[in-house]
């Protein structure tokens, strides 16, 4: 099953449990995830019919409210972040694509 959903969870605030995140821009299962310059990426994976994808895509926060609210959706409606404070927007696709692939970031010398 491809899920279109996203979930997170602020262990400065454990009580509060796992909260919904904003859709993703494209639902996927099976994709590879990694961390780069404070941005979470979710790489390629599975669609729909089960077909490898090369697309990314990277989660971008609205700075104003990274340190508001108690973790849970906000009820004010933001045009641009939609109502997370959060949103999922596609960057330029892998070359190749791939699934179940594993991510890591690496720092140039």
């Amino acid at each position: 099953r491809r899920l279109g959903s996203s979930e997170r969870f602020d262990p400065s605030q454990p009580e509060l449990g796992w909260c919904r995140g904003p859709p993703l821009a494209e639902p996927r299962s099976n994709a590879g995830g990694v961390v780069m310059s404070g941005m979470l990426y979710l790489c390629g994976g599975l669609g729909e019919g089960a077909q490898r994808l090369n697309s990314v895509e990277r989660l971008v926060a609205d700075p104003s409210r990274l340190m508001q609210g108690d973790g849970r959706e906000s009820p004010h409606w933001n045009r641009e972040y939609g109502s997370f404070g959060s949103r999922w927007e596609p960057v330029a696709p892998m070359i190749e694509r791939r699934s179940t692939a594993a991510a890591a970031a690496m720092r140039r010398h």
